[in-house]
């Protein structure tokens, strides 16, 4: 019995890693993940968009390692104000390196 529940968890641990689970972010106050998701309107901008947002608030989200590569996925949903002073959520998807360097690989209305 022991032994099945070791390779249940072992199996259950080769699935987070190969499919990339993504766990809930706890504490979406954090000024980090506030931060994060002001810079992901900010970069959207920056890339042209001409939406005219206004960051509000990330409202929740989720995390995940890649050790091979040496960064950290986040899954952000958040709102922001556009230039009809109508506030929409947005999913943005980022990715930031162990050494700090950030990319916004997707945003979009949620």
């Amino acid at each position: 019995m022991y032994t099945r529940g070791l390779r249940l968890l072992a199996v259950a641990a080769l699935l987070v890693v190969v499919v990339g689970y993504y766990a809930p972010i706890i504490d979406v106050s954090d000024p980090y993940i506030q931060e994060l998701g002001g810079w992901a309107v900010s970069e959207y901008l920056k890339q042209g968009h001409s939406d005219g947002l206004l960051y509000g608030q990330v409202l929740s989200g989720g995390q995940c390692n890649d050790y091979k590569f040496k960064l950290r996925n986040y899954k952000l949903i958040l709102d922001a104000m556009d230039t009809t002073a109508t506030v929409k959520n947005y999913k943005a998807l980022v990715v930031v390196k162990w050494s700090g360097t950030r990319r916004l690989v997707s945003f979009e209305l949620a």
